[in-house]
């Protein structure tokens, strides 16, 4: 990652570029050490079901290329996934935020030459369409689709 390439962590592709875990309020080790933060979670006053569900995060940046033609909040599926907790001296853009406690959801950063994108929340499920191949979560309404976001997160990282 240092002399290049990208990275894109979602739920626990998130938790593992951190430099710390913690899941339940445990310590789960350390990650890849990509993000100069903790990835914490999870955090149940993001959803009303027991496991998953859907929850809104409000963009924090429009001027990053990934978020600058987003609306201001988007309904993504959150299934136990990360707030990323960020260390003094981190050089992070926080590209959106938990609606209900205000926690970083996805930020964007340099690592050397190369790039990251990570998202607590899942926005490549289409949760009420088949398109994406995945008949879980169907019966979830995510008011629109994430791809274009995760297009440009794809496009960003590979830069």
């Amino acid at each position: 990652m240092r002399d290049g390439g990208g990275y894109i962590g979602i739920c626990a592709g998130g938790y593992f570029a951190a430099e710390v875990i913690t899941l339940r309020g445990q310590d789960a080790g350390e990650g890849l050490k990509l993000l100069h933060g903790e990835a914490r979670s999870p955090m149940m006053e993001l959803v009303d079901a027991p496991i998953y569900g859907m929850t809104q995060v409000n963009i924090s940046d429009h001027s990053h290329p990934i978020t600058q033609s987003e609306s201001d909040s988007l309904m993504v599926l959150y299934y136990w996934g990360p707030a990323f907790h960020l260390f003094i001296n981190s050089s992070v853009s926080i590209l959106a935020s938990y609606h209900r406690n205000g926690l970083p959801a996805m930020v964007a950063f340099t690592y050397g030459s190369g790039r990251v994108f990570l998202s607590g929340p899942h926005p490549e499920i289409e949760e009420d369409d088949s398109r994406d191949g995945v008949s879980s979560y169907d019966e979830l309404e995510d008011e629109g689709s994430d791809w274009e976001l995760m297009r440009k997160a794809t496009q960003w990282v590979r830069q």
